[in-house]
């Protein structure tokens, strides 16, 4: 017996061998069936349940569901895609918010801080939001006017920041921190993984979320060298993506990656615009009621994105 197969059986107690121990036949946690109905391929992780008709690329979801504790063992030693469960490489990237940097509520003595402020809760962003996501300014020339945004890794440690100019007629509306957004987890001193996440666009998206648990991914792109993608692997994370209503096609890319590593996936999509132009209420009305993304809606939003 091969140490998969051995492992699968320490796993489900009840199974069958068939095709010269290639595939693995089990009773299907997902329905109620009393036969052997879920069928695993020993080499590739594919099962399929002959019954209800449940089906994965990996084992992930069926572990999880028959015994938890295993599925870390799976993960590490057994995943067919294990490489990417391996920490990141992560050089050194040295990341510095401007010397004066204050924050703008406990400085609105100050008429720079006051202006902040004012674009602030003319774009639906409270004080307690303010207060909430850390946001400052600085009297520095090139940050002037700008709505300035800090990012924290789990350690509390500046990772990110993103700088947003108050005045409309500024042609750079944003400057950004030199470093490598996918080695970064925007505000991951926030989130909590055992929960399920959402995935926004930007900074002015997220802080919208307000008491959502959730995360942007400074911008449309997510593939598996993202320090992001690995984390919600692991985590086996329930994931809701709300991006632009002009990026649904990257979204699909994003939902179909996510979901061919068996997470559960849901999108939820402004009309029109961005969330950043949304209040909190209406941002969070709108992911209590996400939909469950499958291949179908592919062909739907490539039609409405023409």
């Amino acid at each position: 017996m091969n140490k998969k197969i051995r492992f699968l059986s320490s796993v489900f107690s009840t199974y069958k061998l068939y095709n010269s121990s290639k595939e693995f036949v089990i009773n299907c946690p997902f329905c109620s069936s009393k036969k052997l109905k879920l069928s695993i391929n020993v080499d590739s992780d594919k099962w399929h349940c002959w019954s209800c008709q449940a089906k994965g690329g990996n084992l992930t979801r069926v572990i999880k569901k028959v015994k938890p504790n295993s599925l870390r063992e799976y993960q590490e030693k057994f995943y067919v895609k294990a490489s990417l469960l391996t920490p990141l490489e992560e050089p050194e990237v040295v990341v510095l918010l401007p010397d004066d940097f204050k924050l703008v509520v406990q400085n609105l003595w100050d008429p720079d801080a006051l202006k902040i402020k004012r674009y602030a809760n003319d774009r639906g962003i409270s004080d307690d939001l303010l207060w909430r996501y850390r946001i400052g300014y600085s009297s520095e020339r090139i940050f002037k006017r700008r709505m300035i945004i800090p990012s924290f890794d789990v350690d509390g440690k500046l990772n990110y920041w993103s700088a947003r100019s108050i005045d409309s007629n500024n042609f750079i509306k944003y400057m950004n921190a030199k470093a490598k957004k996918h080695l970064i987890i925007f505000n991951e001193i926030d989130i909590d993984w055992s929960e399920p996440i959402v995935l926004v666009e930007g900074p002015l998206d997220l802080i919208k979320c307000n008491l959502i648990n959730s995360t942007c991914i400074l911008g449309s792109t997510l593939s598996e060298y993202y320090k992001l993608f690995h984390n919600l692997l692991i985590n086996d994370c329930e994931v809701t993506i709300s991006l632009d209503s002009d990026a649904l096609v990257k979204q699909d890319k994003i939902a179909k990656l996510l979901a061919s590593y068996d997470l559960n996936v849901s999108i939820s999509n402004p009309l029109n615009g961005d969330l950043g132009d949304m209040k909190p209420s209406a941002v969070l009305e709108l992911i209590n009621n996400s939909k469950i993304w499958d291949d179908s809606m592919i062909l739907k939003n490539r039609i409405n994105s023409l």
